[in-house]
Formats: structure tokens, C-alpha cells, sequence
């Protein structure tokens, strides 16, 4: 079978102008048929020249060019093969309406397409006509302004590219053979690939993605989305062959990976919205900084595991990965900052605030460490040891404070918990109790007042006092 190699310096076409089969006489007076293989309509601009190359896998192909003025510009030498592929190329300037037609012998048996990547920003692809190319194998098409191409025709279509321009949507659902899509730096905000179970490789960064269903692409091996605005992601079915996850700078809330199998080398959540992430298999390079994180757990990281700025805690950090065990790769397990953990807004003198989950960890440690707690003002000053005792990291308050304070805790379990990145709660008032006298009758014991003694007005939130008992109504 005939196959040619076509390669376009630039962008990359639109509908099909009324060309007709010609004959050409080749630089080595041969005489030859080509027909139009496929159209490709571009913005004209004065002096921006494209550079077509071509070339064939396994027999002689001939090729010509019409830049739009109907004259045919020919490749220097015939397009041929012999351990590699032999390119020859036809560099011209698009006239007349921007249509350029690309002739071939047998316009069927074209085997490969690229247009570039999108490089001719001041001349870009307005459209195309790519319906002959039945069994085109490979498909770039580089800075595209139109929202959509259609490739329903490319039955054996394997790959697609295009990068740099404004596609919005792209629909695979003829191209079965289809295994890798490579859509950089457009506009999508949809794709269809509920039909190509042979996907192997999918990347769509810096678009406007919402959703992605992979639920049919079974022998997908790599997913790269980041940039968009993805809000729902579903991995494929059955994942054994998904082994690098790349889906940062998204607004991802939850995503389930529980039917994981193979080891992930590299995986990517950053800069999300999660709250919870369990991944069940060995991770190498592992990245999910940025998040809402409070539950997490890996099977394993091997390379590097980075946690910070969620909102866990001393006790529900994960311990050291078992993978980070030498002096250069634990440096690679970060987790400062952490979320203030929350706590009451108000107390009162003889008030227990309980914070005896922190109390022990075991983090990058062989054995558990014990958690020094410190109370400090929001000024930074360190509060009198007086002013409070601990118990277990049970803290009761003995003495008002003027302003409000926190409580910082630090453990040789998670050294990096430290300066301005050290673990601490939300910020609290520490107040002396003010006490209400005996009221006389039912009406009155039913009044509520705050710790100031001032009546508590109709849907107050906070600490407040009803019949001698005090309360916190959210």
C-alpha cells in the first residue's frame, strides 16, 4: 500500500475547492496524475510563507501544491523510502481566497499529516477538508481558529495534535484505532472519546475542560489535563495500564481512584479543591499541594511526596513514606504549611480546650514523638505559663487574656512544622466568666444574655448564658 508523509510548517485548512485531478511533468520529465488530497484554508497575510513537506513509507508517491492561485508548485525530488522516510520539501506564500489544495497520486492511501505547531500565529488555519484521507494514520493541525474539525471520515485515524489555536469541541467517535489526543493551549470545553477504547495517551492542558469520561478507554496508560476547569474527571473502568495522572490546576472536589492496580510514576493534583485523596497503590512522584485536603493516604511514594498548604494535621499527616528512606529523598516529603486547625472562637477561665489528638505522632520518626503545645498571642508574644495548664493536650485557661491568642504545636515527628509555617490552632478569646443572678420566674430563666451580661439578641451565634448555664449556639 501506498503511504506518503506530509509535513506543514504553519496551520492547516478548510472546504474543498473545485480542483480536478491534473497532470504534471515532474523535474525528471516523467508524467504523472495527482488529485486532490485535502484542502486546507488559512488567513492570508502578505509575505508569510508555509514550507510543505513530504515523504512515503515503502513506494515512489508524487506531490504538488496550489497555494492559491492556481498554479501547482512541485516537489524538487519524488518522495520515496528506504530505511527512513525521505522528506522533500515546496515552500509558498497562500493568495487568492487562502484556499491551498495538497495533490497526491492516491489521496486514500495518505498515511501521515502534520501541519506544525502553531507557529504561524499571523496566518492562522481557518478551517478544512481533510474527507479523502480515509486512512490517514497521524493528524497535526497546528493554530486553528475554527471551533471545531471534523474527523469522521479518518476511520484509521491513531493520532491527532493540534496545539495553539481555538477548537472548542472535538468529537472521536468514528476514529476507533484512535490511541493518542494531544490538544494543547485552545479553548475546549468538550470532547468525545466514549468510543476509543484504544487511548492510550490524552493531554489537554491550558483549555477549558469541565468534565472527562475515560470510563471506555481501558488501555489508557497517561492522562495530562492540567489547566482547565475540570470539575468531574472519570478514570477508565478497568485502569491497569493508567500510570501517570497529571490533573493539577483544576477545581477537582473528589476523585475516586480506587480501581488503581499499577504503580502511578507520576501524579499530579495540585492547585485543586479536593478535601479527600486515597490513592491505593505506590506512587513515585507524588504532588497535591494547594488543596482542601483533610483525609489523605498513599500506598507508597518513591521519589517525592508533597502535601502542603491542605488541611491536615498532626494527627492525620501521613506517617514517612516507606520509599523516602534516605537523608536526600525524606527531604522531598513535604507538608508545611497546614490549614489553622479550628477551634471555639470564645472560652472562659476554667475551660478545657481538648487538643489530645494531637498529642503523639510518629511522621518522619521510627518511634511516636510527643507534641509541645505553647499558647501565644496574636501579636506573637508567648502568654505566662501561669495563664493555662496541660493535661495529655488537654489545655484549661486560668487567666483572661486582653486579646485574642492561639495555640501553636510542634513535634519532632513533622520537623518542618516550624517559624512561620508552624502548626497551630485558629485564633481565640480567652474571657472571665460573668455571672447572671437567680432569675424569679419560667419568663425570665428563658432570656439569654452573652458573657458580656447584655441581653443576647434574636438569632445571636456564639457562647451565650440561659438560666445559669452557658452555651454555644451555631
Amino acid at each position: 500500500m501506498k503511504r506518503f508523509l506530509l509535513l506543514l510548517s504553519g496551520a492547516a485548512f478548510l472546504s474543498y475547492a473545485s480542483a480536478q485531478e491534473k497532470t504534471v511533468t515532474w523535474p525528471d520529465a516523467s508524467t504523472h496524475t495527482v488529485k486532490p488530497a485535502f484542502t486546507l484554508t488559512v488567513q492570508v497575510a502578505e509575505s508569510v510563507e508555509r514550507t510543505f513537506s513530504f515523504g512515503t513509507y515503502n513506494e515512489f508517491d508524487f506531490y504538488a501544491v496550489d497555494f492559491g492561485d492556481g498554479n501547482l508548485v512541485l516537489t524538487d525530488t519524488i518522495g520515496y523510502t528506504t530505511s527512513t522516510v525521505t522528506k522533500t520539501a515546496v515552500t509558498g506564500v497562500a493568495t487568492g481566497d487562502g484556499v491551498i489544495t495538497v495533490y497526491a497520486e492516491d489521496p486514500s492511501t495518505v498515511y501521515y499529516v502534520t501541519t506544525g505547531t502553531g507557529a504561524s500565529t499571523d496566518s492562522p488555519v481557518l478551517g478544512a477538508d481533510f474527507s479523502k484521507l480515509t486512512k490517514v494514520n497521524t493528524l497535526s493541525v497546528g493554530n486553528v481558529k475554527a471551533a471545531t474539525l471534523d474527523l469522521s471520515a479518518l476511520e484509521s485515524l491513531q493520532g491527532f495534535t493540534s496545539f495553539n489555536g481555538q477548537l472548542e469541541t472535538l468529537d472521536f467517535s468514528n476514529n476507533p484505532e484512535l490511541k493518542t489526543v494531544s490538544v494543547a493551549q485552545n479553548k475546549l470545553k468538550s470532547v468525545n472519546i466514549s468510543k476509543n477504547a484504544n487511548l492510550t495517551s490524552f493531554t489537554a492542558y491550558t483549555n477549558e475542560l469541565e468534565t472527562l469520561d475515560f470510563s471506555a478507554c481501558n488501555a489508557l496508560e497517561g492522562i495530562y489535563a492540567y489547566g482547565n476547569k475540570l470539575t468531574s474527571v472519570t478514570l477508565p473502568e478497568n485502569p491497569e495500564n493508567l500510570g501517570n495522572i497529571n490533573l493539577q490546576q483544576n477545581e477537582l472536589t473528589a476523585i475516586d481512584l480506587s480501581k488503581l492496580t499499577k504503580k502511578l510514576a507520576l501524579c499530579y493534583f495540585n492547585d485543586n479543591k479536593l478535601t479527600s485523596l486515597i490513592i491505593p497503590v505506590e506512587v513515585g512522584t507524588f504532588e497535591s499541594e494547594n488543596n482542601q485536603i483533610a483525609e489523605f493516604s498513599v500506598l507508597d511514594a518513591t521519589k517525592s511526596c508533597k502535601l502542603a498548604n491542605n488541611c491536615m494535621t498532626i494527627a492525620t499527616l501521613p506517617t514517612k513514606p516507606a520509599g523516602l528512606n534516605t537523608a536526600s529523598k525524606i527531604k522531598k516529603f513535604t507538608y508545611a504549611p497546614q490549614a489553622d486547625l479550628a477551634v471555639a472562637a470564645e472560652y472562659n477561665v476554667g475551660d478545657v480546650l481538648d487538643l489530645s489528638d494531637q498529642l503523639t505522632a510518629t511522621g518522619v520518626l521510627e518511634a511516636p514523638a510527643t507534641t509541645v503545645y505553647t499558647l501565644i498571642g496574636v501579636a506573637g508574644d508567648t502568654i505566662a505559663a501561669e495563664a493555662y495548664t496541660i493535661d495529655e493536650g488537654k489545655i484549661t485557661f486560668t487567666q483572661a487574656q486582653e486579646g485574642q491568642v492561639y495555640v501553636t504545636m510542634t513535634n519532632e515527628a513533622f520537623p518542618l512544622f516550624t517559624g512561620d509555617v508552624v502548626f497551630k490552632t485558629t485564633a481565640f478569646n480567652v474571657f472571665t466568666p460573668v455571672g447572671i443572678e437567680t432569675l424569679s420566674n419560667a419568663a425570665a430563666t428563658s432570656r439569654r444574655y452573652n458573657l458580656m451580661g447584655a441581653a443576647a439578641g434574636k438569632g445571636e451565634k456564639g457562647f451565650v448564658i440561659e438560666g445559669g448555664r452557658k452555651m454555644l449556639l451555631k
